[in-house]
């Protein structure tokens, strides 16, 4: 089967979920360490201009474009408004929300790719 752009993006997303799932994850568990600043990944927005995704030549004629490469994910510290009297910028409540928002991200990405799915394999049949 050949790659549709729309797989490639939602890879791309879920990748960038992972990773900020990850920096969250590490942030709670460093939310009573003296001196840790807290760290979020680069928006996704960012990340996706940092790649470019390829088009799927369909016929021998189509130019070829360079191979899709995996760049990695940047990191920056938050912007926290308070910092605890060790030095921690950790903010647990803050830290909560991000997560949930990818969790919701999450489930977007899942949907958008189970109805793409659904549409192909509804196009293959036909």
């Amino acid at each position: 089967m050949q790659d549709v752009s729309i797989f490639q993006l939602a890879n791309r997303q879920a990748r960038w979920l992972m990773a900020r799932q990850s920096v969250i994850a590490e942030n709670i568990a460093h939310v009573s360490s003296p001196g840790y600043r807290a760290v979020d990944v680069l928006p996704f927005a960012e990340t996706l201009e940092r790649t470019s995704l390829d088009v799927t030549a369909t016929s021998a004629r189509h130019m070829r474009l360079a191979s899709d490469e995996a760049r990695p994910i940047g990191k920056r510290f938050q912007k926290s408004p308070e910092t605890s009297h060790s030095g921690n910028t950790v903010s647990l409540d803050q830290q909560l929300v991000l997560a949930n928002e990818v969790r919701q991200a999450y489930a977007v990405n899942a949907s958008i790719v189970k109805s793409m799915h659904r549409l192909l394999t509804s196009a293959a049949k036909a």
